[in-house]
């Protein structure tokens, strides 16, 4: 492919694609990136626009791009262009770009009589009834002195981040204006509102209370009202006031600076102070930073709390238009863009640890990616010094490049595939423990650890039933490479939080506490025991997601066979599978607690129960099976409940207390859809006067335990061997002969680099659906890429 047209290509590509076909090709790391430094431009200002606004008039190859001259201090001289867009872009996060209209519509108080806000114009053009976050709008409402706010989709960052500025500049010899987008790094922000003539003037019967036509700029915390309140009437929150020029706060401040009105442009911000490092607000007007003697240093600045994230806000009793610029279009204060980007000077080491911390939350605590690049450069690196040469990863063996691989993102490693037929031909179908390692940890990004299988301790396998499933052709690799794109979320551990949001929840009587170890996330955790002071009162903790009713991918650990033993397979191994349904179980054993003399509520024996319910079961104030859409299997007296209240279940089975083990699971007859719950106690199936299986509505069920003693209670969702062996035979031989089934339930999804990571904060919903993104642009884009090198791979051995 011509140099040029590569290049071309690469601009459309998405960043990690450029990235990996950089290392996989010397062609395109020696020779294309240096001297076409436009790609990564291009790059940048793609991704800039995705998470902020619109650089309306960047040029085609992003010529007008300016780095400033202190940031760029900050990277080494060798540095090239290319590098340095390259990594800008990597530390780009969402900033305040349009004011948050909905936030106000949804707030206590409003209404579109009173309050109402007429978007005049949406961000990237997106459609009115979907109104995000707009730059253009006015108040729209009948009352007048009634007061609201808006404020900004985001708050300004608290530590260094990357900026982008639109400024004016003219060209010496011609006298011609132009326009240059200005890139620094500021710890800082401001923004700047300008008021004009209303589209409509209100009828002059619009109710007006008395009050004085006015607008407000100022900043305002995450809990400000927004219905109500105008900046600055709220503690804390700071606010300039165009009726009458005084500045509202904490502190009853005197007369600031000029009233304004249409035709005026005032502006807010933050700095952060060079001496102290505290941060303090200020104010412009028409282009002049706003002194008063009556402010402290030297009358600019008001102090405010460092560590509280402020939004941009907007106060509105006016039908004036009112225009917002985040810098989307030339300031009219523009010294302002100085004063944020000198912050950074002399503060390398700062700087670039708080933009990568901020890159990293705005990618949901991404730190183990990075951690890998980190890697994976150090290798090349060191094999480059002790060969002497430019080192791609084709070069480094094929032990060595398997072991890199198996350590990178799965897009990277799809990507490398398509673009260097030395991975695809010689690497990958080699080393089947690349897409194991990817397999691994998608799953226990979703779902729950594979104690062992990292080092070595434990196998992972995939089950023969579902082995069977795939083509003779279809090497091992392969296989777990359509496994990980598509795992799922499955039951994994106790979500206890969400019994602490429980109607009627309180620590005095309800406090579960976490026995989870101390090397295990707390907030994932399948050690728990009640702790609250009274027992009777009865609450229930259920699972993180409820069971799939559909095919799904899932891992059980079993313990070696006699036959394993003698064949020399002692290790223990998690099995992949897929299955409808699920299975858990509960282990209770003694502990020592605080309030074990404490009295029931009611007198009645303690007791543990274990069930299924659904997202609207009350989990406090009941047990599993009071309930018409709930299951349960109480150990106080060993019958079951569905529907029926306290102490009129039916006969079921034995009774349960500590030292024991039951479970609880979920068969679905995959050719007739039936759904049916069982349950077992200590490794054996329960039989009822109905039989052991007993047939469920066709809804999304939790798996649930029911707490009302002070035992130590384990759950086992598969990341131990269940008691109840059998189940994971009975569970996995489902899937026989029925491929198509499964390969039309099954889901491919696309996995980035921090699928999982931010699952715990998540609501989960009855539907259960959510666990993966569709097909974006970006991944139409990347294909479109691969299908090029695929073709042009023929001719291009050493790629």
């Amino acid at each position: 492919m011509p140099t040029h047209l590569l290049a071309n290509v690469l601009r459309f590509a998405a960043p990690r694609d450029v990235e990996a076909v950089t290392v996989a090709s010397r062609l395109v790391a020696l020779h294309l990136l240096p001297q076409y430094p436009e790609i990564w431009r291009v790059l940048f200002v793609r991704q800039w626009e995705e998470l902020n606004f619109q650089l309306d008039d960047v040029n085609e190859d992003g010529r007008n791009l300016v780095v400033d001259a202190r940031l760029r201090a900050l990277f080494p001289l060798e540095c090239t262009e290319t590098r340095v867009f390259q990594l800008l872009s990597r530390v780009i996060v969402p900033l305040p770009s349009g004011m948050d209209i909905g936030e106000t519509q949804r707030s206590w108080g409003y209404s579109d009589t009173h309050h109402g806000i007429a978007p005049l114009e949406t961000k990237n053009g997106e459609d009115q009834d979907d109104v995000g976050a707009v730059t253009t709008f006015a108040f729209d409402g009948k009352r007048f002195g009634n007061d609201r706010s808006v404020r900004a989709n985001l708050p300004f960052p608290v530590s260094f981040y990357i900026a982008v500025f639109k400024r004016r500049v003219q060209d010496a010899s011609s006298k011609k204006e132009s326009f240059v987008y200005h890139i620094g790094a500021t710890s800082s922000g401001y923004f700047e509102i300008s008021i004009s003539d209303p589209v409509s003037r209100p009828s002059p019967h619009a109710t007006r209370n008395g009050r004085v036509e006015m607008t407000a700029i100022g900043l305002v915390p995450l809990n400000f009202p927004l219905v109500g309140k105008q900046p600055g009437w709220a503690i804390p929150s700071f606010g300039y006031h165009g009726d009458n020029g005084k500045v509202y706060s904490a502190f009853p401040w005197k007369p600031f600076g000029p009233r304004f009105g249409v035709e005026d442009t005032v502006g807010c911000g933050i700095r952060r102070s060079t001496q102290d490092k505290d941060r303090r607000v200020f104010f412009t007007h028409n282009g002049t930073n706003i002194t008063s003697p009556y402010l402290p240093d030297a009358g600019r600045y008001i102090p405010c709390d460092n560590e509280r994230e402020w939004f941009p806000a907007v106060g509105l009793d006016s039908p004036n238009t009112i225009h917002v610029n985040f810098g989307q279009q030339p300031f009219k204060y523009d010294h302002v863009i100085d004063e944020l980007f000198g912050e950074c000077m002399g503060t390398n080491a700062l700087v670039a640890r708080q933009m990568l911390q901020n890159a990293n939350k705005a990618r949901v605590r991404a730190v183990s990616r990075n951690c890998i690049d980190v890697f994976i450069a150090n290798v090349l690196e060191r094999h480059s010094l002790e060969w002497g040469m430019a080192t791609g990863l084709s070069d480094l063996g094929d032990e060595l490049l398997a072991h890199v691989l198996s350590f990178a993102a799965p897009r990277d490693v799809e990507s490398l595939t398509v673009a260097s037929s030395a991975v695809a031909r010689d690497v990958v179908p080699r080393f089947p423990t690349i897409w194991k390692s990817i397999f691994r940890r998608r799953w226990e990004a979703l779902n729950f650890p594979l104690a062992g299988v990292a080092q070595g301790a434990a196998l992972l396998q995939i089950n023969a039933t579902l082995d069977a499933l795939f083509p003779s052709s279809c090497t091992e690799s392969r296989k777990f490479q359509l496994l990980a794109h598509a795992v799922i979320p499955v039951p994994s551990y106790a979500d206890i939080r969400e019994t602490q949001k429980a109607l009627g929840y309180t620590d005095a009587y309800h406090r579960i506490v976490s026995l989870q170890a101390p090397d295990l996330m707390e907030s994932h955790s399948v050690d728990f025991a009640l702790d609250g002071g009274m027992l009777g009162d009865d609450r229930c903790v259920r699972a993180n997601m409820p069971f799939p009713m559909t095919f799904h991918v899932a891992v059980y650990k079993r313990n070696p066979t006699e036959e394993d033993k003698a064949q020399g397979q002692t290790r223990p191994v998690f099995q992949v599978g897929v299955v409808p349904g699920g299975y858990f179980e509960l282990s209770l054993s003694k502990r020592q607690n605080r309030h074990v003399r404490a009295p029931s509520m009611f007198g009645q024996d303690s007791m543990t129960s274990i069930g299924l319910v659904n997202s609207k079961f009350p989990l406090v104030g009941k047990q599993p099976g009071w309930t018409r859409r709930s299951y349960g299997y109480h150990g106080d007296d060993g019958r079951y409940y569905h529907g029926t209240p306290f102490e009129q279940g039916r006969p079921f089975g034995p009774m349960f207390k500590a030292g024991r083990t039951v479970g609880c699971g979920i068969r679905i007859n995959p050719r007739t859809g039936s759904i049916f719950a069982f349950f077992t106690n200590n490794g054996e199936l329960i039989s009822g006067e109905d039989g052991a299986y007993l047939e469920c509505e066709h809804r999304n069920w939790y798996p649930t335990v029911g707490l009302d003693s002070y035992d130590a209670l384990h759950l086992n969702f598969g990341q131990e061997p269940f008691v109840y062996s059998d189940i994971t035979d009975e569970l996995f031989e489902e899937c026989s002969g029925m491929a198509n089934a499964v390969s039309e339930q099954l889901q491919w999804y696309d996995i980035s680099d921090s699928d999982g990571e931010s699952s715990e904060d998540e609501e989960n919903d009855d539907s259960g659906d959510g666990v993966g993104s569709e097909i974006s642009d970006e991944e139409i884009s990347a294909r479109l890429i691969m299908r090029i090198l695929a073709m042009r791979r023929a001719g291009m051995d050493d790629v």
